[in-house]
């Protein structure tokens, strides 16, 4: 496999490890619910937003720093980042399972990521227009672990796969193993 092509698989892992984090704040905060409509928000394509409030990390639950309650513009800067960065991890999840299709020991993992892909963004619009149905919310949540263990498994895969390649040609040079 391509040097190129493990640097886009790490890249994906990031992003999707990011994403996930962003997912559990969402879930977290209860802010799944602060923007109900897909795909706007609240009827608007950048709707009212406070991000300071919203990621105050050291808080105690449904609070602000200050002891107050989180606002709904915190609770949609919330959302609607976890919404923006899933066009980013979807768009790295399918350069790295389009990288992954042209080795065929990665098909797999390839298939895996795609319909992972598919299933995080069903399930992902469901939890919205749905309302927050706890089946599309557990299963959203495994969609998310799922896609981390598929993006290791194709990480460990891609390094086997590679030595097998170095092995072959130092082989094929006519140089001992």
């Amino acid at each position: 496999l391509p040097q190129m092509a493990r640097a886009v698989l790490w890249a994906a892992l990031a992003v999707v490890v990011v994403q996930s984090a962003l997912g559990g704040w969402v879930s977290t905060n209860y802010a799944v619910l602060a923007c109900t409509g897909f795909p706007s928000c609240q009827g608007n394509w950048w709707p009212h937003m406070e991000f300071r409030a919203g990621f105050e990390l050291w808080r105690e639950l449904g609070k602000t720093g200050a002891g107050e309650h989180i606002g709904f513009g915190a609770l949609t800067a919330i959302h609607y980042t976890h919404r923006m960065a899933a066009v980013v991890a979807l768009a790295a999840i399918g350069l790295a399972s389009w990288h992954l299709r042209r080795s065929p020991a990665l098909r797999p993992q390839s298939r895996w990521l795609a319909g992972l892909a598919v299933w995080q963004l069903v399930t992902g619009v469901s939890n919205v227009v749905l309302g927050w149905p706890l089946l599309a919310a557990v299963s959203h949540t495994g969609g998310a672990a799922a896609l981390i263990v598929v993006l290791t498994w194709a990480l460990a895969a891609s390094r086997a796969a590679t030595a097998t390649v170095s092995s072959s040609q130092f082989t094929a040079t006519g140089q001992s193993a």
